[in-house]
């Protein structure tokens, strides 16, 4: 369809039209805020809806031009608005693999845990099997996984919590079939901070998971 992918995520079923149709994800979404996370590189475009992958299209031609993003609420009720909040464009155009090559570290705030917990969101997904698909496509690689939190709370109970959520991202990456070896973990706690905890905004890019090369 001259490289157009349509992704409708209504209250009644999930849609896809394109140059792919699935028509087995039609399952209704949950009520309430959606995070929908989109990735394209080369030819290969992929689409998530909270955490769980929906749509998988290896090769789109010819390639899009752009990216549009609609909140229709034309046929709601008039309490059932549809809304977009929380738009966030990620570094593109640099495969994983480069970025963390060229600057011995790749930094992420897009790997997430319940409040003051290890426990991954399915938010994470995306991001973790990223990291899974590059290193099993460089056997060679051997990663630390750094972790980071704001300075909320005391700094030895952060100092412990950075360290077991770096470790459940471990455990997730060997799940997708990574050798436990090739991975130290860290918990650096409210140490290393990015900016000053002054606002929220600062804390939240505190909160952050890193992978750096040990090659």
């Amino acid at each position: 369809d001259n490289g157009k992918m349509d992704v409708v995520i209504r209250n009644s079923a999930i849609k896809f039209q394109g140059t792919l149709t699935r028509s087995d994800k039609q399952e209704k979404p949950k009520v309430g805020w959606q995070h929908v996370a989109v990735s394209f590189n080369q030819r290969a475009y992929k689409v998530y809806l909270n955490g769980e992958k929906l749509l998988n299209a290896p090769a789109i031609s010819p390639r899009p031009k752009r990216l549009e993003i609609k909140a229709l609420s034309s046929n709601t009720r008039y309490d059932k608005y549809a809304m977009v909040a929380n738009v966030r464009i990620a570094e593109g155009g640099v495969p994983l693999y480069d970025r963390l090559v060229t600057n011995g570290r790749f930094v992420t705030n897009d790997i997430h845990f319940d409040y003051n917990q290890a426990t991954l969101r399915p938010s994470s997904r995306p991001v973790i099997e990223e990291v899974v698909e590059m290193m099993k496509a460089h056997p060679e690689l051997k990663l630390s996984i750094e972790g980071h939190t704001d300075s909320d709370g005391a700094a030895d109970y952060n100092l412990a919590l950075s360290e077991k959520r770096a470790t459940a991202v471990k455990a997730a990456i060997v799940e997708g079939g990574i050798q436990p070896a090739r991975m130290n973990v860290i918990g650096y706690g409210e140490e290393k901070p990015i900016m000053p905890n002054h606002n929220p905004e600062a804390k939240a890019a505190n909160r952050r998971v890193e992978f750096v090369l040990l090659n």
